[in-house]
């Protein structure tokens, strides 16, 4: 898990940003230590960042943060963003894959967008 912190954010936030408008609300699924979380924050928006491990939770500042599988999420609340970019996107069980989107399209604002 330490190699997960010192990963660098890359473009991956400020392509997000541009790609969404100012100050939309983000669900993040599969957040992890905070590497794209953080930027995000930063950049003005308020995220929720999700993770099923705690540990990687417990690094994370300045965001709601909830420990969950994905699959079994249910916030009853929507966001302008749901954003899948963990590697989560390439689980090679189909059944898994439709449950993350129907997570995605459950927790999204009707004129949102799902970015993976």
């Amino acid at each position: 898990m330490e190699l997960y912190t010192l990963l660098p954010a890359g473009d991956e936030p400020q392509l997000i940003h541009t790609a969404i408008p100012d100050g939309a609300s983000i669900l993040e699924l599969g957040a992890g230590t905070s590497r794209i979380t953080r930027p995000l924050v930063e950049l003005g928006h308020p995220v929720v960042a999700i993770d099923e491990s705690a540990a990687m939770l417990a690094h994370i500042r300045r965001a709601e943060t909830v420990c969950s599988p994905i699959q079994r999420l249910d916030l009853d609340r929507r966001f302008d963003v749901v954003l899948l970019a963990s590697h989560l996107i390439n689980a090679p069980d189909g059944e898994l894959r439709h449950e993350l989107l129907r997570t995605c399209r459950r927790h999204l604002a009707d004129a949102g967008c799902v970015l993976i």
